[in-house]
């Protein structure tokens, strides 16, 4: 206690060396900074925090957090223009949402008096909404430009083109969903999306032998 006195102002940088044992708080936090390895202290690892801290400040930074991605989308279709919609929720869909109790697997998007809707997307009630909870499957509004509605029309008009939702995540805390214009694989495609994914696997495996 007497030499903490004596540091002062520096404390914080040479505590965690003259003092290794020392807890945080007599350091004066200088463990949250620390580039050398840290002992153990009544059982916390200050080392796991730490790294805790830096994928909090990653994921803030990004301000992106993926929920759930439409695999099956990438699997059955040939991706061709995607855009990022913002789509309306409920209080109780968000939370739903956000514990990651959400379905895109059947889901689809459709153009409608010039609004475009998402549908078959199902969104599990959320256990303390009781009679708030709406419909799981309830068709749902996405927000988009006057200039991307109109050009999804189109797109959506040609043959062989639908519209279909890739994932949903939050960006700056709003639920939003990336969709896509789409072509239908044919089987062939199919099976060589297959083959394509299985010889990255088997390369990725090799890779992680030779290391």
């Amino acid at each position: 206690a007497y030499l903490l006195a004596i540091l002062g102002g520096v404390k914080p940088l040479l505590c965690p060396l003259l003092l290794p044992n020392a807890s945080p708080a007599q350091c004066g936090g200088a463990r949250d900074f620390c580039d050398f390895p840290l002992p153990a202290d009544e059982g916390i690892d200050y080392n796991r925090i730490a790294m805790a801290k830096g994928k909090g400040q990653q994921t803030k930074e990004s301000g992106e957090r993926v929920v759930l991605v439409n695999r099956r989308a990438y699997h059955d279709y040939e991706i061709l223009e995607t855009f990022e919609a913002g789509i309306a929720l409920v209080g109780t869909e968000v939370k739903s949402v956000r514990a990651g109790r959400v379905n895109l697997q059947d889901a689809y998007c459709k153009v409608k008096d010039g609004e475009v809707w998402l549908y078959n997307m199902h969104i599990s009630p959320y256990s303390h909404g009781n009679r708030y909870n709406p419909d799981p499957l309830r068709p749902r509004k996405l927000l988009l430009h006057k200039w991307e509605i109109n050009r999804l029309m189109g797109k959506a008009e040609m043959k062989g083109l639908t519209i279909v939702p890739l994932k949903i995540y939050f960006k700056r805390g709003y639920a939003k969903v990336e969709i896509a214009i789409v072509r239908g694989k044919k089987l062939y495609d199919k099976r060589e999306a297959i083959a394509e994914r299985d010889r990255q696997r088997e390369e990725e495996r090799m890779w992680s032998n030779r290391q």
